[in-house]
């Protein structure tokens, strides 16, 4: 795997979300088009994006949505929890 896979496997995630700037964007969706492997991996995260969000359609027990956020603010914060 070249070190442009990586860096664009790296940003897969953000990429999926639009969470990057238009120019890095650019850079992953050239990267895509130019690499099979690459490319089926955002597929496959792609599709495994829409099953998840298709299937969280009932909402979320607020004690539960509360433990999930603060074990995600802890892993931020390098704690374990």
């Amino acid at each position: 795997m070249s070190h442009s896979c990586d860096e664009s496997l790296n940003k897969l995630y953000h990429y999926l979300d639009a969470e990057l700037d238009e120019a890095t964007a650019a850079e992953i969706r050239a990267h895509l088009e130019e690499c099979p492997p690459c490319w089926e991996s955002f597929e496959f995260e792609r599709r495994l994006k829409g099953v998840v969000h298709s299937h969280l359609s009932e909402d979320m027990p607020q004690g539960l949505l509360q433990k999930v956020q603060d074990l995600i603010h802890q892993e931020k914060m390098g704690g374990s929890a």
